[in-house]
């Protein structure tokens, strides 16, 4: 004969006396709920974290393009007085 108090105990831990009598959410439902919904979330975390990465990432590159452009615009120099002879032999 089992104790009334020890399937007290066991129907709580469960989710309760009424387990399986109603359409009531039980206890590991919630957890488990609790548990998907968590993981959405950080899912949706992350997912922002990457996209602000990308974002930032593009500005970079946007401003290192420009310092190229800027670079770019600059009168070339001619080297030429450098590879000509300096000995008065020629």
């Amino acid at each position: 004969m089992s104790d009334p108090y020890i399937q007290e105990l066991f129907a709580e831990r469960i989710g309760g006396n009424q387990y399986g009598k109603s359409t009531a959410i039980y206890k590991f439902e919630k957890i488990k709920r609790a548990k998907k919904a968590a993981k959405e979330a950080k899912a949706a975390e992350e997912k922002a974290a990457k996209d602000a990465e990308k974002e930032a990432k593009a500005q970079a590159d946007a401003a290192t393009a420009a310092a190229a452009a800027k670079k770019a615009e600059k009168k070339p120099v001619s080297y030429t007085h450098l590879t000509l002879p300096t000995s008065d032999l020629v």
